[in-house]
């Protein structure tokens, strides 16, 4: 006796549209998931490397209040000049803008006005260490 083979209807049936669009709908969802955790974990980058530098704009800050209390706060220019801070180090913040030096009598602070450009905004990013301690 001779056997039939029998042919898997599934596999002659394909794919229908609503497979096709789930499988979009899951892939699309997945796709945007991975964009906006990307997107939150570059912005988190941004944020730690402004307070790196501007840690390191403190010290050199603080470093010249200590040693010249007298000439006032200094800029990040004069900081250069005065070879205080690395000319080749980043003076702007991961946004573009620049960051102030702000001292007080016992205190330096070093800020960034954030991603949106704006000081006194919440995303603000302020250093800050008394330079006379």
């Amino acid at each position: 006796m001779r056997r039939i083979a029998r042919k898997n209807c599934c596999a002659e049936r394909g794919v229908t549209r609503v497979e096709l669009l789930a499988a979009l709908g899951i892939a699309g969802l997945l796709f945007g998931s991975a964009t906006l955790w990307l997107g939150r974990a570059a912005e988190d980058d941004q944020r730690g490397q402004a307070v790196k530098t501007a840690k390191e704009l403190l010290g050199a800050a603080s470093d010249f209040k200590r040693t010249k209390p007298d000439v006032g706060c200094p800029t990040i220019s004069l900081l250069i000049h005065e070879e205080r801070y690395d000319r080749s180090a980043p003076a702007d913040d991961p946004w573009g803008g620049r960051y102030r030096i702000r001292c007080s009598a016992e205190d330096v602070e070093v800020l960034s006005a954030g991603k949106d450009g704006r000081f006194s905004t919440p995303d603000d990013i302020a250093v800050n260490g008394g330079w006379n301690s």
